[in-house]
């Protein structure tokens, strides 16, 4: 009885060894992961537009864009220069009142209507107000109250 058999011991010496490759999981999983990003990264850079493609077709799309912000780095050069110049007096006085903050000048916060101010309808709305106000800092003080 002599047979040949895969797994008889003269036949593992004829057949080649197996191969294994052991790739860790992480290592795979992050090669999964990869892969569509490079892919489209590939397949991006080979479809992209030409600069000159890219400058008509930002254009034609945003030329109303494209133009104003050419004025307004026009205006801001503009306005660094004047900065520069110590001899450019209304841009050094318009710099003091931005540094100021307004301080330099007394600001009206409300208006005034002039048809009620200084009649005895206008005192009421007043006196109204404040009470108003004052109802509302009960308000806040009784919730804090609360809150403690």
């Amino acid at each position: 009885t002599n047979k040949t058999t895969a797994t008889s011991p003269s036949a593992r010496k004829t057949m080649p060894p197996k191969v294994r490759v052991k790739i860790p999981i992480h290592v795979l999983v992050y090669s999964l992961g990869f892969f569509p990003a490079a892919a489209y990264a590939y397949h991006w850079y080979k479809n992209a537009p030409t600069d000159e493609e890219f400058e008509q077709q930002l254009s034609k799309n945003y030329s109303q864009n494209i133009q104003t912000s050419r004025e307004k780095h026009v205006q801001m050069t503009q306005f660094l220069q004047n900065i520069k110049d110590p001899n450019n007096t209304d841009q050094q006085q318009r710099m003091q009142e931005v540094l100021l903050g307004g301080r330099g000048q007394q600001k009206r916060h409300y208006a005034v209507d002039d048809s009620i101010y200084g009649t005895e309808e206008g005192a009421k709305l007043q006196k109204e107000a404040v009470d108003g106000s004052g109802k509302i800092i009960k308000k806040r003080k009784k919730k804090k109250k609360r809150k403690d």
